[in-house]
């Protein structure tokens, strides 16, 4: 379970460096593909997590990964704590980043609304 949520961290992570830096290689439309491949990784992902914790009752997940500062008595930990509410909402969060990414690879196709300035122009100086 821990190795699971890792991925879903990591996913769109690859995704948006290979993006980057291969983007030349692979053009905008891959550099699309593979942002949202990263995605759906993690969606999928979550979906797993989900079955698992809401569905199969399995107990929270608590996962210290490393301590990030340690001073006197007091210790920063970086780690996952997964729930059923966790769950839920990597499930909801991720899938609406997957249907919006891959609604059109790119988002909306030109201006949605001109802004223009709605006030008179004072043709007087002060």
């Amino acid at each position: 379970m821990k190795e699971l949520c890792l991925y879903i961290v990591l996913a769109p992570l690859v995704g948006a460096i290979l993006a980057g830096l291969c983007g030349r290689v692979i053009g905008r439309a891959g550099s699309h593909w593979v942002t949202i491949l990263g995605v759906g990784v993690s969606f999928a992902l979550s979906v797993v997590v989900f079955s698992r914790i809401v569905l199969g009752h399995e107990p929270p997940l608590n996962v210290n990964l490393y301590t990030w500062l340690g001073t006197g008595g007091v210790d920063f930990h970086v780690g996952f704590l997964v729930d059923q509410l966790t769950a839920t909402m990597m499930v909801v969060v991720t899938f609406a980043r997957f249907r919006r990414g891959s609604s059109g690879c790119g988002g909306e196709r030109g201006p949605t609304a001109p802004i223009t300035n709605t006030r008179k122009a004072d043709s007087r100086r002060l």
